[in-house]
């Protein structure tokens, strides 16, 4: 590494530190939560602008963009996935009552043809059995 190239990785480097120092710990940018690591960055205007990860290894950061404050569309668009989930969950409750009162329909259906069928034996059985003694009496 020639010296002009030595001399401005060492500025990148003591920049980095004086970020770590002086900075805050701040929600990780994409770059120190694939690594594990924690992420320090000034806080400017109350805005960060780069890590002293990043810094150090001259990279493109995005910790500004992941520790800005929430919008107001931002909000908004939560509230509304909200009520979207909301409403699905209760439509999908509408479905499993209507589905368990059909099955409570169905079986009670079964219950009366079962009555009727029973019926219609007993009905068959006391028509045999009068059938029968008509034909002993003759």
């Amino acid at each position: 590494m020639n010296t002009t190239r030595a001399s401005e990785h060492k500025r990148w480097i003591e920049l980095s530190k004086r970020i770590d120092r002086s900075g805050k710990e701040m929600a990780p940018c994409a770059r120190c939560e694939r690594s594990g690591r924690k992420c320090v960055a000034l806080a400017t205007t109350s805005e960060p602008n780069k890590c002293s990860e990043c810094t150090r290894q001259k990279k493109s950061c995005d910790v500004k963009s992941r520790n800005r404050m929430p919008s107001l569309s931002d909000w908004s668009s939560i509230d509304q996935q909200r009520r979207k989930l909301q409403d699905e969950e209760e439509l999908a409750w509408q479905s499993q009552q209507e589905a368990i009162a059909k099955v409570l329909r169905l079986r009670r259906l079964q219950r009366q043809l079962d009555e009727r069928e029973q019926q219609l034996i007993r009905s068959g059985l006391n028509s045999m059995a009068e059938l029968e003694e008509k034909e002993e009496k003759e």
